[in-house]
């Protein structure tokens, strides 16, 4: 078990932050499951997301966010052009 005991001030060391959020990053696992062995303590409660946040990292969840809204506007983006041409030859019918 890799353990981090928590400087007497409360805080982790930016070092432990990084080496936590790569084990993770890197790993298949839980943030929770990362924060067990890393720290001792059974409750996350979100540190490694606000960390991830704080030093830059990308979180996976803004990823598959990001994914979902992109394939979200492109689905939107091709029911309006589908509704363009519909518009265009419902138009052309009729005048022509």
């Amino acid at each position: 078990m890799k353990h981090i005991v928590k400087p007497e001030n409360g805080y982790y060391l930016e070092s432990d932050k990084h080496l936590i959020i790569k084990a993770y990053l890197s790993s298949n696992r839980t943030k929770q499951s990362i924060w067990e062995e890393y720290t001792g303590h059974v409750e996350e409660n979100g540190k490694i997301l606000k960390w991830m946040r704080e030093l830059g990292y990308e979180a996976p969840g803004q990823i598959r966010k990001l994914i979902n809204q992109r394939s979200s506007l492109m689905v939107k983006e091709s029911i309006q052009s589908r509704n363009n041409d519909f518009e265009k030859e419902a138009i052309r019918k009729t005048y022509c």
